[in-house]
């Protein structure tokens, strides 16, 4: 089979293409790349049960015999089969076919008319390309409609006609590949032509023009493909891609831009299992054991560990262009055929009872994830011919793709990738420069910002205002690196490098030079004034301040300062340095390359940052606030924190809101509540949680909280003198517990949290119910194979989650203000539709 091929970073040194201008397509085979086939459409025909996301769609539909076989002829198309009549009804059928499947008339980001199509085709049927398309499609504003084409075969003039009709992004074939692949190479005409239809494309509106460079050289030919590819680099592409038909060894790392020390197989994270003969080759590649390990944890595997098996021809540090050159003279010389994977067995060796043990391992430890236990079985599969293993994993590989858990994974994972496009932002925004950091306060919080910075290679000046409590900061980032350094994650040199980053210091006025400083102090309006206004008088200009606050008003911050425009918030989750989540709090004067910056920064240190706008709590904190209150009073009512904890765990959550609270220290809470009590009275709280505080039960670090634990350990016990102060409040204020079971504890407390997530979107605290989605992934413990909660919302149904509802307001005693749906819930609802749009 044909192979992508990824050159390796001392090929692109070689021709000086290194860079995030060029990329390499990730497809072996083009014509099967996309919806452009069939039987792949009538699949997905089988197996749709939700509405796709059409914000994310990405149609490739290429000229191709799969779309011909509408037609009957069941052959590749030519120039002329291509502008017959039958040929475009075809292609009207596909996309019929594409949209009915997919629901209606849908809103795009992407579309792209791959394969050349329109190269062949003349203006009134290009039209009637276009015509046919919007029929099905609506472009988004700002969206691209990209267009493939062959410059030999189109002029200026053609170009302009295309771009009148509608197409705003060109991808150019630079040469062609054919048996004369050598005389194509040197055909500098097709350079010359290709200059010219990239400066009509420019002149006429397209925003991107790719250059495609298609490379089917022989190996030995590689100088002769360099000469034409610096003809090409001085075409300045706005992207250079590069297509290889080339059978070349696997020396050459995979197509996906990964580091070349780690081959992943993580198709069980988004709920699936590697299809087309992954789960048959990888085992009998690299053995079964291996092979289990690898598909099962969806984690990567340095390739050193597999330099010796049969996945590799050679894994090479040094001269990679000079060793791949060495596997293909081999291979030419050799008068044996080529073995294939597909032929080698399976060592049989204790393989059953392997598998039986590995599955009840997967079925112990991941009794939600499906995917985890189908891997197994697939995998399985190997240990019987390679045809009746290709037939299980097939069947498998349907059957997740159905799964609830698998839809909402993947709506996980393109949530994560939404999140970090801001709606209202230009995508051109400028950015500021980052190269030294400030944090203020060397506590808790403080301390993980500081490593998740210095993990990412950044300087940080760290200030304290107190001799002992900067030592205390510096000893516990050097206590959690070396604790790292033990248990083999880091390098002793690599804890050196970081802490030789680290700049502690008492005196404020160091922070004078930093170009972007956090303060992590006290959650106290009063004290983060005082150092907001300290940060004013001696900040650079254009530094950007930060507040790490999780609940107050930062637009009040901001004013504290001459520079609100250079004010944002950027919420940490504890531990900050390994906690995924950043909210990323947009004042309302905040700069949009202050904005552009901070979500820049944010992959640069690892994290999904999510936009929120300025509320109470913004909306992590502002939706857990209620989820806690219907915890608690679910506990007024009859149930003891041990049901609801165990409850919401089985469920799925990592951990329960009592457990949480223990966790994470009960007077933070209680002091948010008494700002509640004067600022929000109409909101009903309970006070039990109040009584708890004030016999000193804070949570794990007194011993005390809702749980008891021991010294040295933090399993949570429950506590007889927690039980009595319940029971001594309900009969205070009068309640009879009752029996709770726990599907009214789950629905309760996760429709508390969509509840007040519907009324965040409503009011544009958060730019799309994903984001929300993202933010309780990410930061709160909630499960990835539930999608989020408004992605759960959306599974059960909102007319279903409105009716529970308002079952919960008709409860005596219950907070009916709160259980009415929100608004935009009710109307969601009401017309059959879901958050989550798709």
């Amino acid at each position: 089979m044909n192979q992508s091929l990824d050159f390796q970073p001392e090929l692109l040194q070689r021709f000086d293409i290194s860079g995030p201008r060029y990329t390499s397509y990730p497809t072996a085979d083009r014509m099967h790349s996309g919806f452009g086939s069939r039987d792949y459409a009538e699949e997905l025909r089988r197996r749709a049960q939700r509405p796709f996301d059409p914000v994310s769609l990405y149609f490739h539909i290429p000229f191709c015999e799969t779309l011909c076989y509408y037609c009957g002829c069941n052959k590749i198309p030519t120039k002329n089969h291509a502008r017959s009549a039958p040929y475009l009804d075809s292609v009207e059928k596909e996309l019929g076919l594409i949209a009915s499947i997919l629901q209606a008339r849908l809103p795009v980001t992407q579309l792209h008319w791959g394969g050349g199509t329109p190269t062949f085709l003349n203006d009134d049927e290009a039209a009637r390309l276009m015509d046919m398309t919007r029929a099905h499609f609506d472009l988004q504003p700002g969206g691209e409609f990209s267009i493939e084409i062959d410059p030999r075969k189109v002029d200026e003039k053609r170009v302009a006609h295309l771009g009148r009709l509608g197409f705003n992004r060109m991808s150019v074939g630079v040469q062609d590949f054919a048996p004369e692949v050598q005389q194509a190479v040197n055909r500098i005409q097709s350079v010359e032509e290709t200059r010219l239809v990239i400066d009509a494309a420019r002149a006429n509106g397209f925003s991107s023009i790719s250059l495609d460079l298609i490379y089917g050289l022989p190996f030995q030919n590689l100088d002769s493909f360099g000469r034409t590819l610096d003809q090409v680099l001085a075409l300045s592409p706005d992207r250079l891609s590069l297509y290889s038909y080339a059978h070349l060894p696997h020396i050459f790392k995979p197509q996906r831009r990964i580091n070349p020390e780690d081959l992943p197989s993580p198709e069980v994270k988004l709920g699936l299992l590697p299809g087309a003969g992954g789960t048959q080759r990888l085992p009998r590649a690299v053995g079964l054991e291996q092979a289990m390990n690898m598909i099962v944890s969806g984690e990567p595997v340095p390739a050193s560990r597999l330099a010796h098996t049969a996945l590799f021809d050679a894994v090479v540090e040094d001269d990679v262009v000079g060793a791949a050159a060495e596997v293909a003279r081999r291979l030419a010389a050799s008068e044996q055929p080529t073995p294939k994977v597909r032929d080698r067995t399976v060592d049989p060796a204790d393989a059953e009872a392997f598998v039986q043990f590995t599955r009840q391992t997967v079925q112990a430890r991941y009794p939600h994830e499906p995917a985890r236990l189908q891997c197994v079985e697939a995998v399985a599969g190997a240990l019987r011919a390679f045809e009746d293993g290709m037939a299980q994993e097939r069947r498998l590989f349907a059957m997740l793709m159905a799964s609830p858990e698998s839809h909402a994974l993947r709506h996980a994972f393109f949530a994560e990738r939404a999140a970090s496009r801001v709606v209202d932002m230009p995508a051109d925004t400028p950015t500021r420069r980052i190269a030294r950091v400030g944090v203020i306060g060397a506590g808790t919080m403080g301390g993980g910002i500081s490593m998740a910075f210095l993990n990412a290679g950044l300087p940080v000046v760290l200030v304290e205002a107190k001799p002992d409590a900067l030592d205390r900061g510096v000893a516990t980032i050097r206590k959690n690196y070396d604790n790292s350094a033990q248990k083999g994650r880091l390098r002793p040199e690599q804890v050196e490098q970081r802490m030789a980053l680290l700049q502690p210091t008492l005196d404020f006025a160091r922070l004078a030079d930093c170009d972007l400083v956090i303060e992590a102090v006290f959650e106290s309006m009063e004290v983060k004034r005082e150092v907001f206004q300290r940060l004013d008088a001696i900040a650079r200009p254009g530094a950007i301040l930060a507040s790490n606050t999780s609940t107050l008003d930062l637009d009040a911050l901001a004013a504290c300062t001459g520079r609100a425009q250079d004010v944002v918030g950027l919420h940490f989750f504890s531990p900050a340095h390994v906690m995924r989540l950043l909210e990323v709090v947009r004042g309302k004067a905040t700069a949009n390359d202050v904005l552009a910056t901070v979500m820049q920064l944010a992959k640069t240190i690892g994290k999904v940052a999510v936009v929120s706008g300025v509320c109470d709590g913004f909306i992590g904190n502002r939706m857990l606030e209620h989820y806690g209150r219907m915890a608690i009073f679910l506990v007024e009512e009859g149930a003891s924190p041990q049901q609801v904890d165990r409850a919401l765990e089985a469920w799925g959550m990592a951990m329960g809101p009592f457990r949480m609270g223990d966790l994470a220290g009960n007077d933070i809470g209680w002091a948010i509540r008494k700002r509640r009590y004067a600022e929000k009275p109409n909101v009903p709280y309970s006070r039990l949680a109040d009584r708890l505080c004030e016999q000193g039960r804070f949570g794990q670090k007194t011993g005390k909280g809702w749980y008891r634990y021991a010294a040295g350990n933090r399993t949570a016990l429950p506590d007889p003198e927690v039980d009595a102060l319940i029971a001594d409040y309900r009969r205070e204020i009068g309640v009879t517990p009752r029996t709770i079971d726990d599907a009214e504890i789950v629905d309760r407390c996760i429709y508390a949290l969509v509840n007040e997530g519907a009324r965040l979107l409503a009011e544009g605290i958060a730019q799309r119910a994903s984001d929300i989605d993202m933010v309780y992934l990410a930061g709160y413990g909630f499960p990835a194979w539930r999608g989020g909660p408004m992605r759960y919302a959306d599974e059960v149904g909102l007319f279903m989650v409105a009716r529970r509802m308002r079952q919960f307001a008709a409860q005596p005693g219950g907070d009916a203000a709160f259980w009415q749906p929100a608004p935009l819930l009710a109307e969601l609802a009401a017309q059959g539709k879901t958050f989550n749009v798709g």
